[in-house]
């Protein structure tokens, strides 16, 4: 029996032919960037930005990130997708001039060898930009194909002055080991279980150890979906320096964030008035 589609709903393509669209996207403008804050909790100011990509098709409308990643992985298009970003977000900050702050992208690691480490610094450069205004997240949704090149990838931007975020962190693939194997700055924890930490006994303490061993070992710690006062208030208490979510800024334009980052200095957190709040942070 088939399933009927809603009317007026737009049909789902086959998914050679939603790759091909990919690949025509990155001719066509279809591609936009949209930027997230990343805000300090002590100073309470930005601090930064990840830099994501949104792709908006002319017949589907906005397709899913969770969709069309998967797909550029399977179909040999991550590479060309991030290169892409990469040249976009250089623009970016050549442009921003003084006013300029650190920008992250995403980086797949089956991506990232010796040969695009140097791309990426030259490219860093002939602009001009300082290495550590550019931010490496290192994405797990595929496992690592080789790590020793990833490892080696990664020591060399480091070395000029990138810094390296784990992304996700708590979830995918040898998430730990990859604290082991290659070198980082910082982690970014998955949302999952900052927003559910403030009701589930299990999620707060994963949480709170995740976060224990980033600052036992020196390491950045960003957490992500904070959405909530609540959420906010336990990461605090938890020992989370950097928050990232839509309490702070939900993604937006590059204009938009353009004009955040200048406007005249305030908080770009609520204030946590942590008697208000009964939560458990153990």
């Amino acid at each position: 029996m088939k399933t009927q589609r809603k009317k007026g709903a737009p049909a789902v393509q086959p998914h050679d032919s939603l790759a091909y669209d990919l690949r025509l996207a990155l001719m066509t403008q279809q591609l936009q960037l949209v930027f997230q804050p990343k805000v300090c909790i002590q100073t309470q100011q930005i601090v930064g930005a990840e830099v994501l990509l949104r792709w908006q098709h002319p017949v589907e409308g906005l397709i899913s990130a969770d969709r069309w990643v998967s797909l550029a992985e399977t179909h040999n298009l991550m590479r060309p997708l991030t290169l892409w970003l990469l040249d976009k977000v250089v623009q970016y900050l050549e442009n921003a001039n003084d006013s300029a702050i650190p920008l992250a992208i995403n980086v797949s690691p089956n991506i990232l060898d010796g040969a695009f480490a140097i791309h990426i610094l030259k490219t860093l450069s002939a602009a001009g930009i300082a290495p550590h205004l550019l931010e490496i997240e290192i994405t797990e949704s595929t496992p690592v194909s080789n790590m020793t090149n990833l490892a080696n990838a990664l020591h060399l931007l480091q070395s000029r002055g990138v810094k390296i975020y784990l992304d996700d962190f708590g979830t995918g693939y040898s998430t730990m080991q990859y604290l082991v194997d290659v070198p980082a700055d910082g982690i970014k924890i998955d949302k999952r279980f900052v927003q559910q930490a403030p009701l589930l006994p299990a999620a707060r303490l994963i949480l709170r150890s995740l976060i224990e061993l980033a600052n036992e070992i020196g390491v950045t710690v960003v957490c992500e979906g904070v959405e909530t006062i609540e959420q906010l208030t336990l990461v605090k208490r938890l020992g989370a320096q950097i928050i990232q979510g839509y309490i702070s800024g939900k993604p937006m334009s590059s204009d938009a964030f353009t004009n955040m980052i200048e406007a005249p200095s305030v908080s770009a957190l609520p204030d946590t008035q942590l008697s208000l709040y009964k939560v458990q942070a153990s």
